[in-house]
């Protein structure tokens, strides 16, 4: 992965991207990230979403456990299509549809 921010990933973090305390050497630093979010639950999904939204390099994901229905309402990276699917590859497929610069590494295990 380059350290270099692309035009498009300038486009896509600008509004990042002019918050004084951020600017263009914090992109990059947020791009060379590497952050590992234990569980893909209720505050996890949130996480995961936010951090592959804000450009984090790379992130890791860790949960053993499989989508059920009671996770729908309340674990916004999960629809019907995932039920009875582990949690870490329904969460690398979302996270990577919504930002397919990152690199999420998965492990589904306790």
């Amino acid at each position: 992965m380059s350290n270099n921010l692309s035009k498009k990933e300038i486009e896509r973090y600008s509004r990042q991207i002019i918050l004084k305390n951020i600017g263009l050497l914090g992109q990059k630093k947020i791009k060379r990230a590497k952050v590992l979010i234990i569980g893909v639950g209720g505050l996890g999904c949130s996480v995961a979403e936010f951090l592959a939204r804000a450009g984090v390099g790379t992130i890791g994901i860790v949960d053993n456990d499989q989508v059920n229905l009671s996770n729908i309402h309340r674990q916004n990276l999960y629809d019907i299509k995932d039920l009875n699917k582990p949690k870490v590859i329904s969460t690398k497929k979302k996270l990577n549809r919504i930002n397919p610069e990152i690199v999420v590494d998965i492990h589904n295990l306790r």
